[in-house]
């Protein structure tokens, strides 16, 4: 088996068109793809620390992380890297990553279907402690007579911090 150690500008040419380069020339660039799934990623941030990681390691050649879908498409040399290698730096970057294969299109939705559920139970629970806070300050516009009851600030402790570190852990 033949070797190379290619150099490149990447203001010229883009990693992911180097096997292409390769093939043109006549030679077999033993490349695989592969699809991850990955858990606990919450923002543009998040997506883009796990491809910056993967795009660093040695032996891969193109990394593509999508928020939306939490899944990342992997161009690898599959002599360096393999599957488990992957899922290792999608976890040390400080997420789960899963290959989708083990996962299945019928596990897929109930994750999906588990996290909009846990969401939406997460919602209704800020509301049920926001709503008197929301109350309270409508009442005092409205300069109802007991609006005073809500102005108190250990009531609105007591109402708030259920929200705010409950509804707000994820963010954290």
């Amino acid at each position: 088996m033949e070797k190379a150690v290619i150099s490149y500008d990447p203001n010229q040419i883009k990693a992911a068109d180097i096997p292409q380069a390769i093939e043109n020339l006549g030679y077999e660039a033993l490349l695989e793809k592969r699809e991850l799934k990955i858990k606990g990623m919450t923002c543009a941030a998040c997506s883009a620390r796990v491809e910056r990681k993967l795009k660093a390691t040695p032996g891969i050649i193109d990394a593509v992380v999508n928020l939306a879908t939490e899944k990342a498409s992997v161009t690898y040399n599959p002599e360096e890297l393999s599957g488990p290698d992957l899922i290792r730096l999608i976890n040390e970057a400080g997420y789960e990553g899963e290959e989708i294969a083990d996962i299945g299109a019928a596990r897929e939705e109930e994750e999906k279907e588990k996290t909009h559920l846990r969401q939406r139970n997460l919602f209704l629970f800020c509301g049920l402690f926001s709503l008197p806070l929301l109350l309270g300050m409508f009442f005092e516009l409205l300069s109802l007579t007991w609006s005073h009851f809500f102005m108190n600030p250990y009531l609105q402790f007591v109402l708030a911090t259920p929200v705010q570190v409950v509804g707000g852990w994820q963010f954290y």
